[in-house]
């Protein structure tokens, strides 16, 4: 049986001393410039005051000291056929999982390897987390075993722990931070699944079941190190010598600035301004300047907004629109008209999600038809205004896009099973898909649009924040958006994003892009696919009423 080793406090605090550095020397960096390009500096700051949280985590769980004093195999071990095929799925695990599925599911974005620089990366990023992960099941035996005794029931409850802890330390790390501040946009986010399936959850459960049953600590940490340094080598980190890789995906962006736009004698036109995203967008745009029009059904809520924006010395005002609805649509349109004799920008916000399968009059499911054949038609009712003004259209989509895949049927209605009934998983189904058309048909507009002087792009504020759009959802999800509300990404957060799309000096001229935190990130497969565009296209101007139907 494995010795545990003691905890280690001195050198724990040894190692909190540099990560502090780094942490403080990341702040101040951040806080006199824009690092959300590729940014070397703030990018080694993060992962090193990560490094070395990691090996004070290591020392003051006594993990450093028991991967130091354990023997690489324990005698008699390699006599198992068992532990020769546990110990190969490992670290087949470790070089193909990581290697291989993880290359295919990653976006360089013209990143490559730097010598010396990219594998000493990895080998220290991986030799770190291994020593992190390794240090987690320490405690987990470590507390196991004081509260039931060595045995098999110690044994089972460490594995089920580790694998709980593990897999959700690693969801929340790359999804909250990692994914976003170390190496971000290297996913191909519809390979998220797979690789997450194929290589993320079989390292976590094969490594932990192997690792209680043999307790080969020293090889754990190899094979993590492995993985990782193939993660490394897959998503070269940014180098020194190439600080801005090129993305010929993305149209150049005009000269970086953090100026405040004045937007005196601008109007912008938005949808869904009574609440969220879109008031509060609302009001930022009228602070610099702008003449504000609110599109929403919600009457009260788009009034409170104009009022805000009037008492704070703002010009304006509410029209009413359903989204839902192509009449009240094209009412809406004809008042913008008369009231707008320019519109500089085209803020499509409006949003929802249903729980139950709910239909406008013309047949077309309530969550399609409010989040993209409605702001679809206002589009092209006010095109021409738009034009004219050389103004900005823009879209919100969302993340979610990404996982509506390649349907073969655009209308959202066949999701429900039980139309009667609430049924999330198909509200959520429908909701990706709405999604998905927005960011496919914007694109489209923007080839459409191409030589007029408009722009069209699309932005998504991040996932999950928690605005009044899930109300209707029940369940365990309704439960986790109120548990993990302060891990949750806030409206003010999202904000800076919004005014980058619609105001940004940086933009002018930039159309076609898809935007994340003020970076360009790929949309999902099918937005880049014209075919499937123009269906999408034409399946819409069908649905809006621009067409006849076939």
């Amino acid at each position: 049986m494995l010795e545990l080793a003691a905890p280690q406090w001195l050198p724990a605090l040894l190692c909190l001393l540099p990560a502090a550095g780094f942490a403080v020397a990341l702040r101040r960096r951040t806080s006199t410039r824009e690092v959300w390009r590729y940014d070397p500096v703030a990018a080694w700051l993060r992962a090193f005051t990560y490094f070395a949280l990691c090996w004070a985590v290591g020392f003051a769980s006594g993990g450093v000291a028991t991967i130091a004093a354990a023997p690489w195999l324990e005698p008699g071990q390699t006599e198992s056929w068992l532990w020769w095929l546990l110990t190969g799925i490992v670290f087949g695990i470790a070089t193909i999982g990581y290697w291989v599925v993880w290359a295919r599911g990653t976006r360089p974005h013209g990143r490559r390897v730097s010598w010396p620089e990219t594998p000493l990366f990895g080998l220290v990023w991986g030799v770190s987390e291994g020593v992190l992960l390794a240090s987690v099941w320490v405690v987990l035996t470590r507390l196991w075993r004081g509260l039931v005794g060595d045995g098999t029931l110690s044994d089972a409850l460490v594995v089920a722990s580790a694998i709980l802890v593990l897999s959700l330390w690693i969801a929340l790390w790359h999804a909250l931070y990692w994914d976003i501040h170390i190496s971000p946009e290297h996913n191909i986010v519809e390979w998220n699944l797979i690789k997450v399936a194929a290589v993320h959850t079989p390292n976590v459960v094969f490594s932990i079941c192997w690792l209680t049953a043999w307790e080969d600590i020293r090889l754990f940490v190899v094979a993590q190190t492995i993985a990782l340094l193939g993660s490394a080598m897959t998503m070269p980190f940014p180098s020194f010598a190439r600080p801005l890789p090129p993305d010929p995906g993305v149209p150049p962006l005009g000269p970086p600035t953090t100026e405040v736009p004045d937007l005196g004698g601008r109007t912008v036109v938005l949808t869904g301004g009574a609440r969220g995203m879109g008031a509060e967008a609302a009001r930022r745009l009228a602070a610099m300047g702008a003449r504000i029009v609110v599109l929403d059904v919600v009457d009260d809520g788009a009034a409170a907004t104009v009022a805000a924006i009037r008492g704070a010395g703002g010009v304006a005002e509410a029209i009413h629109v359903d989204l839902a609805e192509r009449d009240s649509v094209r009412v809406a349109a004809e008042q913008v008209l008369a009231v707008c004799p320019r519109i500089d920008v085209l803020l499509n916000n409006a949003g929802t999600f249903r729980a139950a399968l709910t239909r406008n009059s013309d047949g077309v499911e309530s969550t399609l038809a409010v989040n993209h054949v409605g702001p679809f038609l206002l589009t092209q009712l006010l095109l021409d205004r738009v034009v004219d003004s050389r103004g900005r259209i823009v879209f919100v989509s969302s993340d979610a896009h990404y996982q509506a895949g390649r349907f073969a049927e655009v209308d959202t209605a066949g999701l429900w099973r039980r139309p009667e009934k609430a049924d999330p998983n198909a509200g959520f189904a429908a909701y990706n898909r709405s999604k998905l058309l927005v960011a496919a048909c914007a694109r489209e507009l923007t080839e459409r649009t191409a030589g007029t002087g408009v722009t069209v792009n699309t932005l998504t504020p991040g996932a999950l924040i928690p605005t009044r759009i899930y109300d209707e959802v029940t369940g365990p999800f309704a439960l986790f958006v109120r548990v993990m509300r302060p891990l949750l990404r806030t409206v003010d957060e999202a904000m800076p994003t919004y005014l980058y799309v619609c105001t940004s000096p940086e933009l002018d001229g930039v159309s076609g892009i898809y935007v994340k935190d003020r970076r360009p990130q790929e949309a999902a497969r099918p937005v880049l696919d014209p075919g499937r565009r123009a269906e999408l296209w034409a399946w819409s101007e069908q649905a809006a009423g621009l067409v006849p139907a076939e």
